[in-house]
Formats: C-alpha cells, sequence, structure tokens
C-alpha cells in the first residue's frame, strides 16, 4: 500500500479525485484502505495498475496473493 500513497502523493488535489474516478472508485475510499492497510479487491487492483501507467502493480498491491489471483503474470516474470 505504500507504493499507492506515494503514487497519490506526487498528484495536485484534482488530479487525486480524478485518478479514483478512473479506477472506479473513490479518493477517501482509497485514503481508508491505505491507512487501515485494507485488501484491495483483484478488478481495483487491475485498474490502479492501468490508470497509474503500472506505476503502482497490482502485484505490490497484493502482494500475497497476486500468483493466486493472476498466475498468467508468474509467467511473464519467468520468460
Amino acid at each position: 500500500m505504500e507504493i499507492l500513497r506515494e503514487y497519490l502523493k506526487t498528484l495536485k488535489p484534482a488530479e487525486k479525485i480524478d485518478f479514483a474516478v478512473r479506477c472506479g472508485t473513490s479518493l477517501n475510499y482509497l485514503r481508508k484502505a491505505i491507512s487501515k492497510g485494507q485488501i484491495i479487491g483483484p478488478e481495483l487492483c487491475v485498474q490502479i495498475e492501468k490508470e497509474s501507467s503500472g506505476v503502482v502493480s497490482r502485484k505490490k498491491l497484493n502482494p500475497e496473493r497476486w500468483a493466486q489471483i493472476w498466475p498468467e503474470l508468474e509467467a511473464i516474470d519467468h520468460a
């Protein structure tokens, strides 16, 4: 979650709101998830990765389970 926190710090206030909307959520939800260390759902992880141009990877958002959720990514790591 630290990577998401750091990414959001690089955005201006209006950009943060726009980012969250493009991800299909709210800035308040992202802030709450960061502060509580919540596990973000797979769909939102993918959107965050996409909307951050890969800066915030889904692997880093869900480090314990990413290989079970996205097994195809493991093959990419070993290529």
